[in-house]
């Protein structure tokens, strides 16, 4: 289906992540769901928590504001944010499982659904919508970079597990998830650390993340 005219990139390169990732999803064999693939998550789980930067565009839309929380400026605010607040690793890795259980038995065809809602939802929107996440208030057009980040990186996980193609649809949400990579770095060492490495002046210590 083609994007209205008039869209803004934020919400244009957030459908190519959810084209990038569905063209991942298709290529999938549906006996590699239980296989290892990111940390302590299988194939399933790394797709369920991957599905939820689709369900949460529509589920935040419709969130009640109660009022309390702060209001984040920009995609690097939500990130810092949720860091603080969200990052629990057995939360994180719970939350997964129970996504990836969520798709039932037909996980190919629950992403597909859940992209057609978290794509409905953002077209529906207007141009000064707000979402209502856990850690803050924000702008629908400043949310959706994180999801766009977030897709196209498991979208990577994945094809990286199943040595899969990566679609040249992913091109942008890539190029614009690195950018927005390099805007939550904390302070100049990590900054050079990275600068650094892209130059093959040094490698990156194991463990090393932004978020």
């Amino acid at each position: 289906m083609a994007l209205e005219e008039g869209l803004s990139s934020e919400r244009r390169i957030f459908d190519e992540a959810i084209q990038g990732c569905l063209e991942v999803v298709s290529q999938i064999d549906d006996t590699k769901w239980e296989e290892p693939a990111l940390g302590d998550w299988d194939l399933r789980s790394l797709l369920g928590h991957t599905g939820r930067a689709m369900s949460t565009v529509e589920a935040y839309l419709l969130q009640f504001d109660s009022g309390v929380l702060p209001w984040l400026k920009g995609p690097s605010d939500y990130f810092r944010a949720a860091k603080a607040g969200l990052s629990d690793p057995q939360a994180v890795l719970d939350r997964g499982r129970a996504a990836g259980l969520a798709l039932g038995v037909n996980p190919k065809g629950a992403i597909i659904e859940l992209a057609d809602r978290g794509r409905a939802a953002m077209l529906g929107a207007g141009p000064d919508a707000t979402v209502t996440t856990p850690v803050g208030k924000m702008r629908l057009d400043d949310y959706l970079p994180t999801r766009t980040f977030e897709l196209a990186l498991h979208s990577v996980d994945i094809a990286a597990v199943l040595n899969l193609e990566i679609p040249g649809v992913l091109r942008q949400p890539i190029y614009s998830s690195l950018e927005l990579a390099i805007r939550l770095l904390d302070g100049l060492d990590s900054t050079v650390l990275v600068l650094s490495a892209i130059t093959g002046r040094r490698g990156i210590e194991k463990g090393f993340s932004i978020l």
